[in-house]
């Protein structure tokens, strides 16, 4: 709490903040947190006109030293299975069957089949633009103007195939 200007950021601060972040003595924190934490250091040094060398060897180390001390595993959620996407879309269709003026059960269903046969990201999902989405015979082709794997939007559109003897 200590209200010295703290920017520029020496690295010696920087590599002694690193190791006691990992080391726990500022509470427990994932990989992850503390690797925003330096991207937020290196902004507000930039921010005000400083470099701060990324590079360093120091830094480098502390960086290492976070990711092995705490890894580098990111919580991942299971695949939605083939099985559970049906049993979805099976209530979906019990609720269109009910009520097919609710548009909102088709809008559902085409986000889950959508995403799962695209295999596509949530943000990838929601930025799906209505002028990338092409219709033909056989279903649909979707072409995003950028992805976390396709950064240029180069990559050619994925087709989605037309369900089997589904109407909707």
């Amino acid at each position: 709490n200590n209200k010295q200007n703290l920017i520029p950021t020496e690295i010696d601060s920087v590599i002694l903040y690193l190791t006691e972040l990992a080391d726990g003595i500022h509470g427990s924190l994932k990989t992850s947190t503390i690797l925003r934490r330096i991207s937020a250091i290196i902004y507000m040094n930039k921010e005000n006109g400083h470099s701060f060398d990324l590079k360093n060897i120091g830094i480098q180390n502390s960086i290492d030293y976070v990711k092995t001390t705490l890894g580098e595993e990111q919580d991942r959620t299971p695949a939605l299975l083939i099985e559970d996407l049906e049993k979805i879309v099976k209530e979906i269709d019990k609720e269109i069957i009910k009520n097919s003026n609710r548009l909102i059960n088709y809008r559902d269903k085409a986000i889950l089949l959508i995403s799962w046969h695209g295999a596509y990201r949530r943000s990838e999902l929601v930025s799906i633009k209505f002028h990338n989405v092409k219709d033909f015979n056989e279903g649909l082709s979707i072409k995003l103007d950028r992805s976390k794997s396709d950064k240029t939007g180069k990559n050619p559109p994925k087709p989605i195939n037309r369900l089997k003897g589904d109407p909707n």
